[in-house]
């Protein structure tokens, strides 16, 4: 559909467009949201669900406009589409959707979660090694999926370990003496520590993979990405405006923490010749000024290189 109506797509300031977003039997379809387009997208479902045999569930589908939409202009999108409006913030595949920067609120859900799963377990007899195991086994690992995505305030990583500390050193929902901070707890056992793990730590842990998957992987997300902010390896520096997403942000300062450690392995020849480091510690383009830039190793050479 959209490639034989390219004037229907939503445009995001990036070469790359995307149509739509798709995960098991949900999905995202971005659309510039005149009449023509909304009018196609309803017949397109509606051949969907006669072909298929589905049907759409309208009361769970919505439409989300830009804040400064007019109450004229959105009932002209709803009564089109048949959905109600959607406003930010709100949740897909558990993951929060939002504009602009970020809101200790969307962690409340979370939190919640937390803290009732830890009532079930204060109010039975524990031994210190059982609450040790619950919090690095389970409490520990309920913040990940999030963190994956949004790097958390300060305050709400402060809330959460605060009520980790809080369930280690509890007894039956009685209070008792904090004898150690949670920081001090998070120390490796090696060196006086209980091995759990600093949601800081987890949040940096996952930044450098995310750059990692963005450096290595030629995939929709991460050419969207090097597209809309002319990403070149050849000249990153690190650096992102206070406009950019929150995303981007954050893998920028991924970036600048990762990008020195990384070593390149010759291999089928897509290694920037001047800039990637290839060979010892340090890039060719530190002792030498580019001659062209950027250049691959195997356009230098101009053959096939085989793995070494």
């Amino acid at each position: 559909m959209f490639r034989r109506y390219p004037s229907m797509h939503y445009l995001a300031r990036c070469p790359v467009l995307v149509p739509h977003l798709a995960f098991a039997d949900d999905i995202i379809i971005f659309s510039n949201g005149t009449k023509s387009s909304l009018k196609r997208i309803t017949t397109f479902l509606a051949e969907y669900e006669q072909c298929s045999g589905q049907k759409v569930n309208s009361s769970k589908s919505g439409f989300i406009l830009s804040a400064k939409a007019s109450l004229s202009r959105a009932n002209v999108v709803g009564g089109a589409l048949g959905f109600s409006r959607i406003r930010l913030p709100t949740k897909y595949l558990g993951m929060p959707l939002y504009k602009g920067p970020k809101k200790s609120f969307l962690w409340d859900d979370l939190i919640s979660k937390i803290a009732a799963r830890m009532e079930g377990w204060e109010a039975k007899v524990l031994s210190p090694g059982g609450r040790i195991t619950i919090l690095k086994s389970i409490l520990t690992s309920m913040p990940l999926y999030l963190l994956h995505v949004i790097v958390p305030p300060k305050t709400v990583m402060c809330r959460i370990e605060r009520l980790f500390n809080k369930f280690l050193w509890s007894s039956k929902g009685q209070k008792r003496i904090h004898w150690e901070c949670w920081e001090d707890l998070c120390y490796p056992i090696e060196e006086g520590g209980l091995g759990m793990r600093r949601l800081k730590d987890l949040v940096k842990a996952m930044s450098l993979k995310l750059w990692w998957r963005f450096r290595t992987i030629n995939n929709l997300w991460s050419n969207f990405m090097k597209s809309k902010y002319g990403y070149n390896s050849a000249s990153f520096s690190g650096g992102a405006s206070i406009h950019d997403s929150p995303i981007w942000k954050r893998l920028s300062r991924a970036g600048r923490a990762c990008e020195d450690f990384i070593r390149w392995k010759v291999g089928c020849g897509k290694i920037n010749f001047w800039h990637d480091i290839w060979v010892d510690d340090s890039a060719l383009s530190r002792y030498s000024p580019p001659i062209e830039s950027p250049i691959s190793l195997f356009h230098l050479i101009g053959g096939t290189i085989r793995g070494i």
